[in-house]
């Protein structure tokens, strides 16, 4: 019985899910940074202030090079918004193509049902909720994961069940 109500509820929860979602957004938007956050933001406004990407002359001794692709985002979306605030915009489409595919994934390997399921509870996990209010860069690498395996010939080939099968 529930099985066939399923994308019902799948559809109902993702509104609601995006609507909690854009309400803290906009509930958080200045909320100051701290950690690794705090240390993204610094590293981009050091190079805004030079007028240069990451990594500059200036970071050529540091110990380590800090997410720089993630740094040149933060710089790009300030030269284009004039604030790093945008980056949760981008977190929240970030987060919602995550849904669709954990869903697509899910489905193409097992069933659409199981699909389904996988991203429901992709919603219920409370950190997912809160994910976009702050700037990370933890969605880049996590982002593509999926496509990724996506792309993978057990996937790829049409099998459900087994990827055995798709040799």
């Amino acid at each position: 019985m529930i099985g066939k109500k399923i994308p019902v509820v799948f559809r109902i929860m993702f509104v609601i899910w995006v609507i909690l979602q854009v309400c803290l957004v906009i509930k958080y938007w200045d909320m100051p940074n701290h950690d690794d956050a705090q240390a993204y933001v610094k590293l981009a406004s050091e190079c805004i202030a030079r007028g240069t990407w990451y990594p500059d002359v200036h970071n050529q001794y540091e110990d380590f090079i800090f997410g720089p692709g993630y740094v040149n985002l933060l710089i790009g979306i300030y030269h284009l918004c004039g604030s790093f605030s945008f980056v949760r915009l981008l977190n929240l489409l970030m987060n919602i193509a995550m849904v669709f595919e954990i869903r697509k994934l899910a489905g193409r390997m097992f069933s659409n049902k199981t699909g389904y399921y996988a991203a429901i509870l992709y919603m219920l996990i409370f950190s997912n909720l809160y994910a976009p209010i702050a700037v990370f860069a933890f969605y880049f690498p996590t982002i593509d994961s999926p496509a990724a395996m996506q792309r993978s010939p057990a996937v790829s080939c049409g099998c459900r069940r087994r990827a055995d099968r798709c040799g």
